[in-house]
C-alpha cells in the first residue's frame, strides 16, 4: 500500500470515530477525554490496560501506519510507547487545545516531531 492510500485510511477511520473537524470536542474524542488513556500507556511502560488506554495506543498506531513514509518519517526502532509520551509532551505544551480532537492533535503531534526531509533537494 502507498504512503497515500495509507493516509486515506487514516484519514477515513479518523473521520469515522469522529474525527472530522478540529473544533470543540468535549467528549472522549477529545484530547481532554483522551489525555487519562494516554498517561496510563506511558504509566503502564506501554501496556494498554484501560479501554481508553488501548483507544490512545491505537490512535498513535494507526496514525503511525497511514502517515509513515509520506509525510512522517518516523526513526529506526522507535516504539509506540516513545509516540504516545511525544504526543503526550506536544499536548502538554498547550492545554488550551484539549478540547479539540485528539486524533488530529496527534497526528499534527507526530508530523511536527518527525517530518520527512523534501525528496530531491
Amino acid at each position: 500500500m502507498t504512503g497515500w492510500a495509507r493516509l486515506a485510511v487514516v484519514a477515513s477511520a479518523a473521520w469515522m470515530i469522529g474525527g472530522t473537524e478540529a473544533s470543540a470536542d468535549t467528549g472522549q474524542n477529545s484530547a481532554n477525554g483522551m489525555m487519562p488513556g494516554c498517561r496510563s500507556v506511558l504509566a503502564n511502560n506501554g501496556k494498554a490496560t484501560t479501554l481508553m488506554a488501548a483507544y490512545c495506543l491505537g490512535i498513535v498506531r494507526g496514525l503511525a501506519f497511514g502517515a509513515s513514509g509520506s509525510i512522517l518519517c518516523l526513526p529506526e526502532g522507535i516504539t509506540y510507547e516513545q509516540m504516545v509520551r511525544v504526543v503526550v509532551a506536544y499536548l502538554d505544551r498547550d492545554p488550551s487545545q484539549w478540547h479539540m480532537s485528539f486524533d488530529l492533535l496527534a497526528y499534527g503531534a507526530l508530523i511536527t516531531t518527525w517530518p520527512c526531509e523534501a525528496k530531491g533537494r
